[in-house]
């Protein structure tokens, strides 16, 4: 039989304002306005045991608690069936909030036991959310956020709210000093998710390792980027740390770099910090390896499925990260 326990929630989906909210709407309803401390584990470290032990357990000196254990679709065997047992047969009263990125991600076992009542399955934050969030975020600093750079940073961020508040914050800190964020501004300073883990598989590579590479080449593929736009970035990222690794060998004063490599900011700053890196040498054969297999994903030679497009991004990364 399912349990329809009342301490248990299981939250799935939506992102991390989504979430938040509800945990927040389950904190206000048992705890009013009370002082509550949420403690927070994470099933990929295996921590299911240790958060159960928090449900159970008493304590005198903190009584209002909430436990939220995140990522449950990482619980390996023997995790999930402690949580399982415990979900079927819960003891203690103490909130206990699972949450799941997805429907499909969920563990079918986990969703045997508990009943359909304490299941609830989040949205995402959609971008109309996101812009109030900014302009709320934007009038408690008094600081004006130009339409057009508006519009080029919901561009670039997309529905991602994660990503939206982290360059948001980013922004606002150089915005102080002009009480502005102008289009220039975020041409410089906003980097997406899909950039960031460039530069994690560049970084990666230039540190030859090639399982923080392969991650995050994981991380692009998941997040539904395709395998043409992947390897042109990757040309672009190793073109542009080539430049500067060039300009610096020909000893180019640093105050010219920014005009020659029409880079500014925050991109010019992590190619200079990347070139140090990679030899020149280095640097021309990956661009050779990356333009070999940017032909072969546009049909230089027949690739007969997704799987195989996948392992040809992977087989490149791994040899990236072997050049000399």
């Amino acid at each position: 039989m399912a349990s329809s326990a009342t301490n248990i929630r299981l939250l799935i989906g939506g992102d991390s304002l989504q979430q938040k909210k509800a945990v927040d709407e389950i904190q206000q309803r048992r705890y009013g306005n009370d002082d509550v401390e949420q403690l927070r584990f994470d099933a990929a470290t295996g921590d299911a045991a240790r958060a159960i032990d928090e449900v159970i357990s008493f304590s005198l000196f903190n009584p209002n608690r909430i436990v939220i254990l995140d990522n449950i679709d990482t619980l390996k065997k023997d995790d999930l069936d402690i949580l399982t047992a415990y979900a079927g047969r819960p003891r203690g009263d103490i909130p206990f909030l699972l949450l799941s990125p997805s429907q499909k991600d969920t563990p079918k076992a986990l969703l045997k036991v508990l009943d359909k009542k304490i299941v609830r399955v989040l949205q995402k934050t959609g971008k109309g959310q996101i812009q109030k969030l900014i302009r709320d975020r934007c009038a408690e600093r008094r600081i004006d956020f130009e339409r057009d750079a508006l519009e080029l940073f919901m561009q670039l961020c997309g529905d991602h709210v994660e990503t939206a508040m982290r360059e948001l914050d980013k922004l606002l800190l150089w915005a102080d000093d002009h009480g502005a964020i102008t289009l220039e501004l975020c041409r410089r300073l906003v980097q997406t998710e899909q950039d960031k883990n460039i530069w994690a598989i560049t970084n990666a590579v230039g540190d030859k390792n090639a399982s923080e590479a392969l991650q995050a080449l994981d991380l692009l593929l998941s997040q539904g980027d395709d395998e043409v736009a992947i390897t042109g970035r990757l040309i672009s990222t190793f073109r542009g740390i080539y430049h500067c690794k060039t300009l610096q060998a020909e000893k180019t004063p640093e105050s010219q770099w920014g005009g020659k490599m029409g880079q500014t900011g925050y991109g010019l700053k992590m190619t200079k910090q990347r070139s140090q890196g990679f030899s020149l040498e280095a640097l021309r054969k990956s661009i050779a390896l990356l333009r070999r297999a940017d032909n072969d994903l546009k049909g230089g030679r027949p690739i007969s499925s997704i799987a195989h497009r996948r392992t040809l991004l992977e087989r490149l990364v791994i040899d990236l990260c072997r050049m000399e």
